[in-house]
Order: C-alpha cells, then sequence, then structure tokens
C-alpha cells in the first residue's frame, strides 16, 4: 500500500500515528488542575537536589472530527541525601492541562491510537506551558530558579540540580 506525499510523490503507507501528527491541529490549552506544596522554608535548608518527574496523557474524543487529551504532569524536588524512591519531597507541583485537538475530514483513529498520541505528543505540546508554570511557582515559593530540560519522549529521567543558579545536569542511568 502507497501513499500520495507532497506533489503525489508515492511512499511507504503513513502508520495511525504518522496520519494524526500530519493532519492534527491544537486550537487551545487550558490549565485545568493544578497543586504545588513547598516543605521548607528557605532555599539554604537542602544544597543539591533531584527533581523526579512524572508525566502521562489521556484522550477522549468530543465530537466528530475533535479531540481533547488530558496532559498530567508533576514535579518532585527531593534532597540528594533522601534521593531513595520513598523519600518525601521537599517541593511538589502537580498540572493539569486541556489541549483541544482537531483532525482532518477523511481521518478515522481507534481510541488506541490517540492514547498513544496523549502520551507522546499530548505531553510533548503542554511541555512549555509546565516548564512556565515550574518557573513561576518555584519563583512564587521563594526557591532558586530550575531551567527544565526540554521533553523528549521516552522514558524520563530524574534531574540533579546543584546549589542555587547553577546549571542542570541529567543523571546517568
Amino acid at each position: 500500500m502507497t501513499d500520495k506525499g507532497v506533489g503525489g510523490a508515492s511512499g511507504p503507507a503513513k502508520s495511525p500515528m504518522e496520519q494524526i501528527v500530519a493532519c492534527v491541529e491544537l486550537h487551545r490549552v487550558r490549565l485545568t488542575a493544578m497543586a504545588c506544596e513547598s516543605r521548607i522554608s528557605s532555599p539554604e535548608e537542602v544544597d543539591e537536589v533531584t527533581v523526579r518527574l512524572a508525566t502521562h496523557g489521556e484522550a477522549r474524543t468530543t465530537d466528530a472530527g475533535t479531540f481533547d487529551v488530558d496532559a498530567k504532569i508533576s514535579l518532585e524536588i527531593v534532597p540528594v541525601e533522601n534521593d531513595k524512591a520513598e523519600a518525601d519531597p521537599v517541593v511538589d507541583i502537580s498540572a493539569i492541562f486541556c489541549l483541544s485537538y482537531s483532525l482532518g475530514e477523511d481521518i478515522e483513529v481507534s481510541d488506541e491510537d490517540l492514547s498513544e498520541f496523549a502520551d507522546m505528543n499530548g505531553i510533548f505540546n503542554a511541555w512549555p506551558y509546565f516548564r512556565e508554570l515550574i518557573q513561576s511557582a518555584i519563583a512564587r515559593m521563594g526557591l532558586p530558579p530550575i531551567t527544565m530540560p526540554v521533553y523528549r519522549i521516552g522514558p524520563s529521567e530524574d534531574v540533579r540540580v546543584s546549589a542555587p543558579d547553577e546549571n542542570v545536569e541529567e543523571e546517568s542511568g
């Protein structure tokens, strides 16, 4: 099976994900939920921290040719000396962004395809909004800024942050 590309050129058939990505349009991004908590009163209480990130996207169809993605993203800041899976974070921030998309008229997608899109592209599209939210929330908590890394599709890695205003380094896993 072939597909006509730009200028009528033939090529291999596109996967359902490629078809979605090729014709999807993002129309709206809304912050629908947010929670944040700081359990420290001064940045001097911790020296080096690990930033743990978790993401999950959920898609739901709304009308013919449209769907929403709830992009759930959370961040936990844990002091390196307590850097264990069960350690309590000193800061946690979570948010849900609702992203509204439309598809082309002639495309049909399964719930599984939309779920895959939500987990990959939905989170990717919400990431800049989450980065801005983190910058603002951290500043309002009176803590040193954290420069969030760019979002990379795939398993997330913890990010280690040293003393205030130093560069972010990714931990090797």
